[in-house]
């Protein structure tokens, strides 16, 4: 059973769109394992000082262009939200789909409970007689 109603193909271009973010997440924590190594001095010799500022610079640099991505997709999620509004204010007020907000919803919900109780005591009161 899907969770999702989308096909197979819009599913794998999804998937290759959160690659990047899935890459940054291994890498940082590569990034990290590869500080507590600096750290706890496994490499005689070298330079602790410069080994972790190079990987933090790295971690910086990749956490930057991840920024980008976002901010670049939000962008033009944006812009795909403001032109299916406006297609939605262009088109007749009969074709077009409404949504209902929390009052209308509630007025509804009581205008089907009362109906149904309606129905049910007229049920009630019309059942045969016994005989």
């Amino acid at each position: 059973v899907a969770m999702t109603d989308i096909s197979s193909c819009h599913n794998a271009v999804a998937a290759l769109g959160t690659m990047p973010i899935v890459m940054f997440e291994v890498y940082s924590a590569a990034s990290a394992a590869e500080i507590a190594q600096t750290m706890g001095g496994s490499d005689v010799g070298d330079d602790h000082a410069s080994k972790i500022k190079d990987t933090l610079i790295k971690l910086a640099i990749s956490g930057m262009l991840i920024l980008v991505v976002c901010v670049y997709g939000k962008s033009k999620y944006d812009a795909k939200v403001a032109a299916r509004e406006a297609q939605a204010e262009s088109q007749s007020p009969v074709s077009r789909r409404s949504s209902i907000n929390g009052v209308e919803s509630h007025h509804l919900g009581s205008q089907i409970r009362a109906a149904s109780l309606r129905s049910i005591s007229f049920y009630d009161n019309t059942a045969e007689p016994d005989l």
